[in-house]
């Protein structure tokens, strides 16, 4: 049972038919799914859109900003990114001990 922790490979492997054990592995990955959707997630994306709205709020101009970032300034992702600023208290780096 490649990709799956040992438990439920033995616990499928066991199983008395394929459906039994079918349903040992879609219990295992329907847990695997749930875990994940409680932990925010952190992309590379996450990184793009914290900088574009880092340096805004350092006080760089938004044209050159869209220009770095390779955005329109009339671009409705890059004026949601002026909108939306997240505060530093909810920096999601605080759970990783990466932000200061």
């Amino acid at each position: 049972m490649l990709g799956f922790p040992a438990e439920q490979g033995a616990a499928a492997a066991q199983a008395p038919t394929a459906e039994q054990a079918n349903a040992v592995l879609k219990t295992w990955r329907a847990g695997v799914r749930a875990a994940r959707r409680t932990v925010r997630r952190i992309t590379g994306h996450s990184l793009r859109r914290g900088w574009i709205q880092a340096a805004l709020a350092a006080g760089a101009p938004a044209e050159v900003v869209a220009a770095h970032s390779r955005h329109s300034l009339r671009s409705s992702a890059f004026d949601a990114y002026r909108k939306k600023t997240i505060p530093w208290s909810q920096n999601p780096t605080l759970v990783l001990g990466l932000a200061a």
